[in-house]
């Protein structure tokens, strides 16, 4: 798990991916079929998500107030290592409790450090205030010449409006996130009426669906709710526009090339495959995607003008994109067997009979074959 998170980081490494690129690349990427949608290191998801720039910007907050905490003999010390050291193989910092913890344990160890080296300066009995060295001496009075330099700036009515400003841009970010997370509660809450009443209700369902995707239009359950509700055309709108907010989801590439494969659209070969990349270590995607390859394949053999050439080559890209989709299931069970096998990969009968009827119905166009041209045209795969 870790050496995929490292590929992951290799591919953004200075500003990350964004926010859950773990949960939603992992089964794009994971070397071997197991479980995880946490990469059980908080480190390794922060360098995914903020890239070197955000992580070096949080060092430079915990370091400081890791060193101020040491030099104090803070005794809240060990209980701040605890959680930054237990972060390394779990993900703690995935939870916002853990954050308003450390940040609650560092200002407890600021106002208490003050606290310790005044009992430590009592402690000595005769004691004099230790004398400061030129470089400390020289570094308190910097700062407090900067500090009280930019408290008069302050008062300037030049620069008054940053005490509008800086509140006001803060108080508006957090509108706007509460705003976000309002639409996205009123959205969860929509759904789930929304599956209650479907029974007895069915077009307040699909009404209350479309509501909950305005309020949320990035959650792509609800694309592919919509899209199995409406008919061929609308459906593919719904699909399409989940994957205009998220690319890298393998139900809606799916579910959108199992439609074009209906309508016999030799465009959801892209599809079914792209499919297969992103979620590689599922035997149902390999299921739905070699089945549809195959029906698609049936359908242009079958059809009244599939004596023309036109529509053979159209059959014969189909099953050589069938043939290499099962070339490439053949090849994943061939790296097992593996450590963990979460997922129960490899040895499924219904890919096997499916690759064997690929072969067979492709050995059924022996004019294509024949020809030359077409052959490299429509790229054959194995068989």
């Amino acid at each position: 798990m870790y050496a995929d998170a490292l590929r992951v980081i290799g591919g953004a490494p200075w500003l990350g991916q964004g926010g859950d690129t773990w949960r939603s690349v992992y089964r794009s990427v994971q070397s071997s079929p197991y479980t995880g949608s946490e990469v059980h290191s908080g480190y390794l998801d922060l360098l995914m998500d903020l890239g070197l720039a955000g992580v070096l910007v949080l060092l430079a907050w915990i370091i400081p107030a890791l060193r101020s905490a040491f030099q104090s003999r803070c005794r809240l010390l060990p209980s701040v290592l605890l959680l930054l050291l237990h972060s390394l193989i779990d993900f703690d910092l995935s939870y916002g409790l853990v954050w308003l913890l450390l940040i609650w344990l560092f200002r407890w160890a600021k106002v208490e450090a003050p606290l310790t080296s005044a009992k430590e300066t009592l402690s000595l009995p005769g004691s004099s205030p230790p004398h400061s060295s030129l470089r400390q001496r020289w570094r308190r009075q910097f700062t407090h010449s900067l500090l009280h330099r930019l408290v008069l700036l302050t008062h300037f009515r030049s620069i008054r409006f940053f005490r509008v400003l800086l509140p006001g841009t803060a108080a508006l970010a957090l509108l706007c996130a509460a705003v976000l997370c309002l639409g996205q509660a009123e959205s969860l809450r929509r759904e789930r009426l929304a599956l209650a009443v479907e029974a007895q209700y069915p077009q307040e369902a699909e009404k209350l669906l479309r509501q909950a995707s305005t309020l949320a239009p990035a959650r792509h359950r609800l694309h592919l709710a919509l899209a199995a509700r409406s008919d061929s055309e609308e459906a593919a709108v719904w699909l399409q526009r989940g994957l205009s907010y998220e690319r890298a989801q393998p139900e809606l590439e799916l579910a959108l090339g199992k439609l074009l494969a209906e309508r016999e659209d030799l465009a959801a070969l892209e599809h079914l495959q792209r499919a297969t990349e992103l979620n590689r270590y599922s035997n149902m995607t390999w299921v739905t995607a070699l089945s549809e390859a195959s029906r698609l394949a049936a359908m242009k053999i079958s059809d009244r003008a599939a004596e023309r050439e036109s529509q053979q080559q159209a059959a014969w890209q189909a099953l050589a994109a069938g043939a290499e989709l099962y070339a490439r299931y053949t090849e994943l069970t061939a790296g097992g067997p593996w450590r963990r096998n979460d997922l129960n990969f490899g040895g499924e009968e219904t890919v096997i009979r499916l690759g064997e009827q690929l072969r067979s119905m492709r050995e059924s166009l022996p004019a294509l074959r024949m020809n030359p041209v077409s052959e490299s045209a429509c790229q054959p795969g194995p068989y």
